[in-house]
């Protein structure tokens, strides 16, 4: 009896180790292409049209943490991964600007 709970706890562990990939699941693409990520991002960067004031974190509660950042000259980089390539948000920067997310220009990166 005591054998036979070892080997149901080692297959259980076993089972538990191929579904989780031992903690190194392969990394997956981000699901959202370029022109939805534009789409998505519109009430924050509409060029000609309105555009909602928001927060930094606001803006990342909806669109998500950027994948790498950087500051040149006082102009803040984000970066986010699509699946079809990535995207480059300037910001204007947010120390001067309040905390608040003033977008520059979106490229394509």
């Amino acid at each position: 009896m005591k054998s036979q709970v070892i080997v149901l706890v080692l297959v259980i562990a076993f089972i538990g180790v191929m579904l989780t990939g031992c903690g190194n699941s392969p990394v997956t693409p981000p699901a959202i292409t370029k022109a939805e990520w534009r789409q998505k991002c519109l009430p924050y960067y509409n060029i000609g049209g309105s555009r909602r004031i928001a927060s930094i974190a606001e803006f990342k509660r909806v669109m998500g943490d950027p994948a790498s950042t950087q500051t040149i000259n006082g102009s803040a980089y984000w970066y986010y991964d699509c699946s079809d390539g990535v995207i480059q948000v300037e910001l204007i920067d947010p120390s001067s600007a309040g905390n608040q997310l003033l977008i520059q220009t979106i490229n394509d990166y």
